[in-house]
């Protein structure tokens, strides 16, 4: 039985690893890392780079989301029912072209062709946000999960999936621990992470102990309502 974790390892090249590690070293972008509850360097203690937030970087966010779709239709080829079971879509009948439902029976033949098309219509990327953890004093220590109720920010329901670039190699330390799947994960540069967002993945990041850590990650959302369904279809009242 898989535990829905997915490790690749070279995912993100060196050269690009290196250059993202120079951007949190030397941008005037860095801020104290937050989550859901704020700014608390006992629970998450870091230096975060959101990205996505600067115009400046917009190479590196196209270059990253291309990486990351490319690993996570391995992924949705692993796990159909993220397709299959929570959306009613339709794809042409390989055989005859008329529009059928996307099944289990049907989803290597019918749904593996058009899984980009699928994948871009039902789910969409989140923030990319790079971090460093400070040897011996960084880390997100606290068991967390991805997926919690915050103010003016209904996206965080929506999160889907988890994914992590490591930047580099930590030797001591560092490890992304997951608690019901007793499994923790070294960070070595260039290894990529994906793994459900919910509470089934409680996790946590230990202190770098022999070395800095430094990580991209973000999440996997659902496309919102409006985009899956149109401003036509409102969402029906209790």
């Amino acid at each position: 039985m898989s535990d829905f974790i997915r490790i690749t390892d070279g995912a993100l090249d060196p050269e690009f690893c290196d250059h993202v590690m120079a951007l949190l070293d030397h941008s005037a972008h860095v801020r104290p890392g937050e989550f859901t509850g704020g700014y608390d360097p006992q629970v998450k203690n870091s230096l975060d780079l959101c990205l996505t937030d600067h115009a400046e970087l917009a190479s590196e966010c196209a270059f990253l989301s291309a990486v990351t779709e490319r690993h996570l239709l391995d992924y949705f080829r692993e796990h159909m029912f993220l397709l299959v079971g929570t959306f009613h879509l339709e794809v042409p009948d390989p055989q005859t072209g008329e529009r059928v439902k996307l099944t289990p029976e049907n989803f290597a033949e019918a749904g593996e062709p058009h899984l980009q098309a699928l994948l871009r219509r039902t789910y969409r990327l989140g923030p990319l946000q790079a971090q460093k953890y400070r040897q011996g004093v960084g880390g997100f220590p606290a068991w967390h999960s991805e997926t919690s109720p915050q103010s003016g920010m209904d996206d965080s329901l929506s999160r889907v999936l988890l994914f992590m670039d490591y930047l580099n190699d930590v030797a001591e330390g560092g490890e992304t621990e997951f608690y019901y799947q007793k499994r923790s994960i070294a960070p070595r540069k260039g290894r990529m992470v994906v793994a459900p967002a919910h509470f089934t993945h409680t996790h946590r990041g230990n202190v770098p102990l022999s070395g800095d850590k430094y990580i991209v990650t973000s999440w996997v959302l659902f496309q919102t309502h409006e985009a899956l369904y149109g401003a036509a279809h409102p969402v029906p009242a209790a």
